[in-house]
């Protein structure tokens, strides 16, 4: 009646308080979030650039090991990995419009974006503080992560 019941430990199993606001539904009802990852930059898909700290020397070799997919829109089917929306969309005003909807991009300080996707390593373009994305023209409606391990 009073809404309290004791439990044992060995009675439970799972205790869920409540969906954090940056969980994302995917079409099966799975959450679409990915959990940090130690020595990872969690690109956070609600923002258009997240800095990794890191300063790069032009002509340096970048290795990226991405996990996660996003969410890029009210329907739980618009679905990104890192290299890009699942459903194959682009997004018309996103830093890169020839590069798919939700794909992780970066930049070198206010220099142009370039790809990376689920690809390993790239050469930086320039010299500064690199920075990552998701490609995208709205960002208000977007959740979940991608975790980035930079080297």
């Amino acid at each position: 009646g009073s809404g309290d019941r004791e439990l044992s430990s060995n009675e439970v199993a799972r205790i869920v308080m409540a969906r954090p606001d940056n969980v994302a539904t995917g079409t099966t009802g799975a959450a679409v979030t990915t959990a940090p990852v130690a020595g990872a930059v969690t690109v956070q898909a609600n923002q258009p650039w997240t800095s990794t700290g890191r300063t790069v020397r032009r002509g340096q070799t970048l290795t990226f090991q991405t996990t996660g997919e996003v969410q890029l829109s009210g329907d739980a089917a618009d679905i990104a990995n890192a290299d890009g929306a699942k459903n194959a969309r682009y997004a018309v005003n996103a830093p890169m419009k020839q590069v798919l909807a939700g794909a992780l991009i970066g930049r070198i300080g206010n220099g142009a974006p370039f790809a990376i996707g689920n690809q390993t390593t790239i050469v930086a373009p320039a010299s500064g503080v690199l920075f990552l994305g998701v490609n995208d023209d709205g960002f208000e409606d977007n959740k979940g992560n991608f975790q980035v391990i930079v080297r």
